[in-house]
C-alpha cells in the first residue's frame, strides 16, 4: 500500500461510560458484539495489534487517526475491531471497540470498549486513567484504573476478585505497571525508528499481571490476496504474552506460540500501522486484517 495515502472511511467516536455500557448490554444488532475467557487470547493480541503506531512520530507532530480490522477464525469472519488514536509529543489517548458478529456472536456474544489517556515524558509514558467495559453472554465486566504518584493505582473492578475465581494480584506486582493500551505507546517510544519492534512492557489490566514482548523477525512482502488493504513491503514481528499473576484458577494458563504481526508505514512514513496479524486461540487459528485507515480531527 503506498505510504501517505490513507483511505478515508466513515468513522465514529467511541465513548466510554454508563451510556456506552447500557448500549452494549441492550444492543442485539449482528454488527455489534459478545466474548470472554476463550476470547482473551485474541483480545490481548488486538490490544497490541498496532503496537508501533508511535514509533516514527516526529517530535513536533500530532497524529489523530482511526483503524478498522476484520477477524477470521479458521477462515470464518467473526469479529471486528475499531481503533481511534491521538499521539502527540506530550500526550496520548487511545480508544478501542471490539465485537463479535455472525456465528460467533450467536454462540459467545462479546463486546468490549476500552480507553486510556496519559502523558509522554521522554522515553516514558504515565497513564492517568484506564477504563474497560464488556459484555459476555449478557454479563457485564468492567475495570477502572486511576494512576497515582509513585507508581500506585486505585482499582475498581466488576465483578470483584472474590467473585471471579482468581486471586488478587499482590500490590508489589502492581507497582509501576501500565495498562494494556498505554503499553502500546511505551513499546513505541522504546523501539527503534526503523522498526516497530523490539520492546517489552509490564502490564496490569485490573485483574491480571503479565508482560508483553515484541520481537523483530525482519522485512517481508505481503502479496495481493492476503486480505485487507495492504500489499508490498512490511516488517514482521512476534508478539508474546508472559502470564504472571491474577489468572482464573479454573483455567490454567497454557503457553501459546507467539502471534505474528506485519507492519507498514503510513502518513508519509511517519506512523507504523499493523496491517496483518495471525495467531492461535482456544477456538483455533485467527487472522486479523486492516480493512480501513483514516485520519481524524478528533477521537
Amino acid at each position: 500500500m503506498p505510504s501517505g495515502s490513507p483511505i478515508s472511511v466513515p468513522t465514529r467516536r467511541v465513548r466510554i461510560g454508563a451510556a456506552s455500557m447500557s448500549r452494549l448490554a441492550s444492543d442485539r444488532s449482528p454488527l455489534l458484539p459478545s466474548g470472554r475467557p476463550t476470547m482473551r487470547t485474541i483480545f490481548a493480541a488486538f490490544l497490541f495489534l498496532w503496537a508501533s503506531i508511535a514509533t516514527a512520530r516526529a517530535d513536533d507532530e500530532s497524529h489523530r487517526f482511526s483503524l478498522s480490522y476484520d477477524v477470521q477464525l479458521t477462515g470464518i469472519p467473526v469479529m471486528s475491531l475499531d481503533v481511534q488514536a491521538l499521539l502527540a509529543p506530550d500526550r496520548y489517548a487511545l480508544r478501542t471497540y471490539l465485537f463479535t458478529y455472525g456465528v460467533l456472536d450467536w454462540l459467545f456474544r462479546f463486546r468490549n470498549e476500552s480507553a486510556t489517556d496519559g502523558v509522554i515524558a521522554g522515553e516514558r509514558v504515565r497513564p492517568a486513567r484506564y477504563t474497560t467495559m464488556g459484555i459476555w453472554r449478557g454479563s457485564a465486566r468492567s475495570a477502572d484504573l486511576t494512576y497515582r504518584d509513585g507508581g500506585a493505582l486505585d482499582v475498581d473492578i466488576r465483578p470483584e476478585i472474590k467473585d471471579d475465581d482468581r486471586d488478587p494480584v499482590p500490590e508489589a506486582l502492581r507497582l509501576n505497571t501500565i495498562d494494556p493500551l498505554s503499553a502500546i505507546v511505551l513499546t513505541n517510544l522504546t523501539s527503534r525508528r526503523d522498526s516497530p519492534c523490539p520492546g517489552i512492557a509490564p502490564v496490569f489490566d485490573g485483574r491480571r499481571r503479565y508482560n508483553v514482548k515484541l520481537e523483530l523477525v525482519g522485512p517481508e512482502v505481503l502479496e495481493a490476496g492476503s486480505g485487507g488493504i495492504a500489499v508490498g513491503s512490511a516488517i514482521k514481528c512476534l508478539l508474546s504474552v508472559e502470564p504472571i499473576a491474577g489468572y482464573q484458577k479454573s483455567r490454567p494458563q497454557q503457553k501459546r506460540p507467539p502471534s505474528e504481526l506485519w507492519f507498514q508505514r503510513m502518513l508519509d512514513d511517519t506512523v507504523w500501522v499493523p496491517v496483518l496479524i495471525q495467531g492461535d486461540s482456544f477456538f483455533g487459528g485467527f487472522t486479523a486484517t486492516l480493512r480501513a485507515f483514516a485520519t481524524r480531527r478528533d477521537i
